[in-house]
């Protein structure tokens, strides 16, 4: 069983849990995560829902909007491509949504992959907890990375939420959050400057 509390709105700290057969993974460049070497895994992300919405209320391709991203756990060599979703389930107060997509590799190669995100919603709160529990392509038809995937997918539960003055700070995570090193240090997290930053050619100045 794997366990962590995350952060969310509405000033609580969240419990959450989920059972895999996977290790742990361990490193800086991991959060909330068991995977195997061949590259199944299941991560927890959290997701702020848009203004209005709740968890029953969205629509599928929300899902896949926050879970393929470029800043997202796919992403680092680009954002993965078609994707596309499956099947979109409700179960006592998840949604399970199967999804596929294609992530790139460092060198541009194409990697089908399948996976399920389940989401709650803790209750006093307007973040998404995810679970993304997922394989490549072949391993989810031919091994046993389905049902692996599938069982962590059915076994993510709200532990408890306790209200906390803690905050979810971006700077926090090397990964999404704003550049804090040296004053002219971009990164792909800052926005519509870094755009504009790379096109101007970057770097330190002479």
């Amino acid at each position: 069983t794997v366990t962590a509390e995350l952060v969310v709105s509405g000033g609580l700290v969240a419990s959450v849990a989920f059972d895999s057969k996977w290790k742990l993974a361990e490193g800086g460049y991991y959060d909330v995560e068991a995977n195997t070497r061949e590259g199944d895994a299941a991560y927890l992300q959290r997701v702020p829902l848009p203004a209005g919405k709740d968890l029953a209320s969205l629509p599928a391709k929300f899902f896949t909007a926050a879970v393929l991203g470029v800043d997202g756990r796919y992403g680092a060599y680009g954002a993965p491509v078609d994707g596309k979703v499956i099947a979109d389930v409700s179960d006592n107060g998840k949604r399970l949504v199967d999804i596929s997509f294609t992530s790139l590799s460092p060198g541009s190669a194409e990697l089908p992959r399948r996976a399920v995100v389940t989401a709650i919603q803790p209750s006093g709160s307007t973040d998404l907890i995810l679970l993304v529990a997922g394989a490549s392509a072949s391993r989810w038809k031919k091994g046993t990375g389905e049902a692996e995937a599938r069982a962590a997918a059915r076994s993510l539960r709200l532990v408890s939420a306790r209200p906390s003055s803690l905050q979810a700070v971006a700077q926090s995570d090397y990964r999404y959050g704003k550049t804090t090193g040296p004053e002219k240090m971009k990164s792909r997290n800052d926005g519509p400057q870094y755009s504009r930053y790379e096109q101007a050619g970057g770097g330190d100045e002479d």
